[in-house]
C-alpha cells in the first residue's frame, strides 16, 4: 500500500513525516482490521524526484522482485516551499488484528 500526502506549514496529517524514525509503528485502520507496520526506512533519510517511480514498487528498492511481505510506502514533499524533492519512507507489516 502507498499513502501519498502533502506537508503543509501547519495542521496537515503529513506535517511530522520527517520526524518518523526507523522502528516506529504506523497503524492503518480500516472498517474491518487494524494493520501495524514498522518503519524500516525513515522518510528524512530517503529523497527522490517525481520521476523516480521505483519508490512505488511492490518491493522497496527492488522493482522487479515479487513481494513476499506486505509493505507500506509513505511519500510526501520533502520541503514546505515548492521543490521537486519527495521524502519516502518504507514500513513492513508486522501485525494485523480485527477491529
Amino acid at each position: 500500500m502507498a499513502v501519498i500526502g502533502k506537508r503543509l506549514p501547519a495542521g496537515g496529517p503529513f506535517d511530522n513525516i520527517l520526524n518518523l524514525n526507523v522502528g516506529d509503528a504506523i497503524t492503518v485502520t480500516t472498517c474491518a482490521d487494524v494493520y501495524t507496520y514498522t518503519l524500516v526506512t525513515a522518510p528524512r533519510d530517503l529523497t527522490v524526484q517525481p520521476a523516480d517511480t521505483w519508490a512505488l514498487a511492490a518491493v522497496p528498492g527492488n522493482p522487479s522482485a515479487m513481494p513476499t511481505d506486505a509493505w507500506l510506502t509513505l511519500i510526501a514533499n520533502q520541503d514546505i516551499s515548492p521543490s521537486p524533492d519527495r521524502a519516502v519512507g518504507f514500513a513492513k507489516l508486522t501485525s494485523t488484528s480485527a477491529r
